[in-house]
């Protein structure tokens, strides 16, 4: 083949996979940052869910799991303080 033919095949084929990959990263772009998927038994769009505060704590387990703990504790501390205190009051 000629050289001229080979680079121009080239470019076509580079232009259509990059067409190709941008649409595939539009797609990954609207599920996952605009949270809009396509629904085929409906035949449309629909826009996910919006509560924010529960999906990060899905994606953070740990983080969620230490705050709670972390709660849970400096309640329990407050209590034990306050009792303590009420004790000393009554002597």
């Amino acid at each position: 083949m000629n050289k001229f033919i080979k680079s121009v095949l080239n470019k076509i084929l580079m232009n259509i996979h990059m067409y190709i990959r941008g649409i595939f990263i539009m797609e990954i772009t609207n599920e996952n940052v605009f949270e809009i998927n396509y629904n085929s038994e409906l035949n449309r769009l629909e826009v996910g869910k919006k509560n924010k505060f529960l999906n990060i704590i899905k994606r953070h387990k740990i983080v969620s799991l230490m705050f709670i703990i972390l709660i849970m504790f400096s309640c329990l501390n407050f209590f034990l303080i306050y009792s303590f205190i009420n004790v000393l009051q009554s002597i």
